[in-house]
């Protein structure tokens, strides 16, 4: 899957500012040296793996 759909992650979490947060928590997380979750993860670009592992549903958000 290279192809991340944004709005899909938006419908996902409820929210743009939910999606933003999960997705920044998520690269953070990979960034301090999670391992991913996704194949194609990309090392320098953790944010796009984060997208990737929610699209894919690795990664649970949306409201509590």
């Amino acid at each position: 899957m290279n192809d991340v759909d944004a709005q899909a992650i938006e419908q996902m979490a409820g929210g743009k500012f939910a999606a933003i947060g999960a997705t920044v928590k998520r690269a953070r997380q990979l960034a301090n040296g999670a391992p991913p979750l996704v194949d194609d993860a990309s090392p320098d670009k953790p944010a796009m793996t984060a997208m990737r592992e929610i699209q894919s549903g690795f990664v649970q958000v949306g409201k509590r």
